[in-house]
């Protein structure tokens, strides 16, 4: 009698990481590192970077289209309203170590923020929606008041007749600043405004999933950017920039933010629309990747 060994078969190997995994369906953003696209909502990063503000961006991320110029100042408005910190996270951040990591300072920020804010846990859609704008608008206030208090510094309060991006500059340096600074401030903001599924949003979706608070949400994006393998790689840039850094005490040379608007005046709407980018099949483009 003669028997017959089967071999089991061997079960797939199990994918590491979630590199080339489809995550989500996403019209709102796209990146092409290998042919050096960067598309918001259908939209060219280039164009938007030559007639676009960080407002105006902003509002497109949010609600898909570009708004009008009474959309726009309405929206700007909401921005303007918002920019001012609640006392008791001022008073936290004041009682933080002064050495610590800005982005340890700003995750544990936006959290005690949450504690303060009524509509934090409302589920009504208004509601959230303001506050996911408010967020938004207090974000810089935060880094900015992080960055004076671990240098000593007592954190200032905005100033509503500045952009978004002068406002921030204000409120970082003390120093109501020049077109130019204000120019390129606001298109580091729309540069980076959307970078499609990258990890920190990829958290950011996993919290939002289980119909947590938009604090909570914001706060683990944050601790996911903070990793030195995400946006802590930046760090390590900026301390190579500075290190590298000749000429005057803080000037960086061979980047200028002249020219960059296009001829148009820092923080006015766009004059002409642009359309969007489309794929072969003549739609607005749509992600499926995970980045």
């Amino acid at each position: 009698m003669s028997t017959t060994s089967v071999k089991p078969e061997s079960a797939p190997a199990a994918a590491k990481g979630l590199k080339g995994v489809v995550a989500a369906d996403s019209a709102v953003g796209d990146v092409d590192g290998v042919a050096g696209k960067l598309i918001y909502r259908g939209y060219s990063i280039h164009d938007l970077a030559e007639r676009s503000t960080f407002e105006e961006t902003c509002y497109l991320l949010l609600y898909g289209n570009l708004p009008t110029q009474a959309e726009l100042d309405r929206f700007s408005r909401i921005l303007v309203e918002h920019r001012t910190l609640p006392e008791p996270v001022v008073r936290a951040l004041r009682s933080f170590p002064r050495d610590m990591l800005p982005m340890s300072a700003l995750r544990s920020a936006v959290s005690i923020a949450g504690l303060y804010d009524p509509l934090a846990e409302s589920t009504d859609r208004a509601d959230q929606e303001r506050v996911a704008i408010q967020l938004i608008a207090m974000m810089s206030s935060l880094v900015a008041a992080i960055h004076r208090v671990r240098q000593g510094l007592d954190p200032l309060p905005p100033k509503s007749e500045l952009s978004h991006a002068g406002n921030f500059l204000y409120q970082m340096t003390g120093e109501v600043p020049s077109a130019d600074a204000t120019r390129a401030m606001d298109l580091i903001l729309i540069l980076h405004a959307e970078h499609g599924f990258n990890a920190s949003a990829f958290a950011a979706r996993v919290v939002a999933a289980t119909l947590s608070d938009w604090y909570s949400v914001i706060s683990a994006a944050i601790g996911t950017l903070k990793g030195p393998l995400h946006g802590g790689a930046n760090t390590e840039v900026l301390k190579m920039l500075f290190d590298g850094c000749s000429g005057k005490e803080g000037e960086v040379h061979g980047i200028r933010a002249r020219g960059l608007s296009g001829g148009r005046p820092a923080g006015a709407a766009s004059e002409r629309p642009f359309a969007p980018a489309r794929n072969r099949k003549g739609r607005a483009v749509v992600v499926r990747a995970f980045r």
